[in-house]
């Protein structure tokens, strides 16, 4: 009996390991199949893979720098998608691996000195890596770039991205079809866009953060994070008699810290309020401008509303 008991406790934990990992990377697309160049993975899960990142770059993987060591991979960059990354080398970390092969052209979605982790990732990459969690995924003076997931590694064949999704065929989606569907999205995520489309905007101060993991038999299963605003000036919309925030720390899911200021672009959804663009719909106010835009505070509200008339 004893034994059967605890054969049974180890499946239970197994299973609840598989579904906290499922969690926690929810938005990241499937794996890649390497053999036949298929990639598994859905338009959608390409669109949210872009809504999590910083930086986007089109280049041939080198592998890992076998000079610097096992943290550091190299790519050479033909063409900047999103972000600031430079043509050329370009050196990131990878710590849970990478689904390319060196000489592959792969599309790599990468996170520019963490400012795309989610309170999950870092809550996980302490638990996994301890006191040497810096040195796995901070940036450093060799490289502030991260892969946050070895599904972010996108290889294309013959210049086209072969997706194995539920269907028994794959879709071919050539690399400048694929560049235009990202530029479309992008320009959806302008401010005056999201303006546009926003039933609420506001300027707010970020009063309480609150983390909680839903941990079952000892695994955390589900990361969840509410937030409490305190509005500082309305920019569309009518003052809700409360501003919070309530969702799932997914990739895609914004980060935020008490007392930093932010502009948030929310939709109505029910009787809540959500980030329809996640983490691309809050925009950071630092020293009276905005961090995304460069745009004083003033100046940015003026274009929000430029449209309105």
């Amino acid at each position: 009996m004893r034994t059967r008991v605890a054969t049974t406790h180890r499946q239970r934990r197994t299973a609840l390991a598989a579904v906290a990992t499922a969690a926690l990377t929810a938005l990241a697309p499937a794996r890649a199949a390497a053999p036949s160049g298929e990639v598994l993975g859905t338009r959608a899960q390409l669109r949210d893979a872009w809504l999590s990142v910083d930086a986007v770059v089109l280049g041939i993987y080198a592998g890992v720098d076998s000079s610097l060591g096992a943290a550091y991979h190299a790519a050479t960059v033909r063409e900047v998608w999103l972000g600031t990354p430079a043509p050329g080398r370009l050196l990131f970390k990878a710590p849970r691996g990478i689904n390319a092969k060196p000489g592959d052209e792969t599309l790599l979605m990468l996170w520019d000195r963490l400012n795309g982790a989610t309170d999950a990732y870092l809550d996980t990459a302490r638990e996994r890596y301890g006191d040497a969690t810096g040195a796995r995924i901070g940036p450093d003076s060799l490289s502030g770039y991260l892969l946050p997931f070895p599904q972010y590694a996108w290889p294309l064949q013959q210049g086209k991205l072969r997706l194995k999704g539920s269907s028994a065929f794959p879709e071919e989606i050539k690399r400048s079809e694929l560049k235009k569907e990202f530029q479309e999205l992008e320009y959806t995520l302008l401010p005056a866009e999201l303006y546009g489309r926003s039933d609420v905007v506001v300027h707010a101060r970020v009063a309480a953060v609150d983390k909680r993991h839903r941990v079952i038999e000892g695994i955390s299963v589900e990361v969840r994070v509410y937030v409490e605003f305190e509005p500082i000036e309305m920019i569309k919309g009518s003052q809700p008699d409360s501003l919070k925030l309530d969702y799932g720390a997914f990739p895609r899911s914004p980060r935020f810290v008490r007392d930093e200021q932010v502009i948030l672009f929310l939709k109505k959804s029910g009787n809540e309020l959500i980030l329809e663009a996640g983490k691309r719909a809050v925009f950071h106010v630092q020293q009276g401008s905005i961090a995304e835009t460069g745009q004083p505070l003033r100046e940015f509200f003026k274009v929000l509303r430029a449209g309105e008339g």
